[in-house]
């Protein structure tokens, strides 16, 4: 009888557990190579947009089957805020349609290097929602996921 209890207490952590199942966490290692590739080929892609140099607040930053997601905020390289109106975002900002900021992006490691599939600065909605069948990546890395008939 007592197992039976232990086992019903348990179960809901246990399931919890097998469900992030093969999820990688970079989001606080600071020191993983992959962390660490992954946030510079960021950078050159964010950088010629904001005119600056950049780095980033790293929200979170999960792997799995070789793909990474990665949610965050872009700073200025000192880690101050950004002005959004000198930057290619001037109008959008101006207009009501950009929320600042925000970093979404995902990559994929190919042959053992990391590729940048797609990043968005600022959206409004979100963005990521389609990220899991229009690139194939795996759908636990992500939040929300909508069926985009891809």
């Amino acid at each position: 009888m007592r197992i039976y209890i232990i086992v019903f207490f348990l179960l809901p952590f246990l399931n919890k557990g097998f469900a992030q199942q093969g999820i990688i966490d970079l989001t606080k290692n600071n020191q993983s190579p992959d962390r660490i590739m992954i946030l510079d080929l960021l950078r050159s892609r964010v950088k010629p947009q904001i005119k600056q140099d950049v780095t980033f607040v790293v929200r979170s930053l999960q792997m799995k089957n070789n793909y990474a997601f990665f949610k965050g905020n872009v700073r200025d390289a000192k880690g101050g805020k950004i002005d959004f109106s000198k930057t290619i975002f001037k109008n959008e900002e101006k207009e009501g349609m950009f929320d600042g900021d925000p970093v979404y992006a995902l990559f994929k490691k190919v042959n053992g290097k990391w590729k940048y599939l797609v990043h968005a600065i600022g959206p409004t909605d979100v963005v990521y929602a389609c990220w899991a069948s229009t690139y194939k990546a795996p759908k636990q890395l992500f939040d929300h996921n909508d069926d985009c008939g891809n």
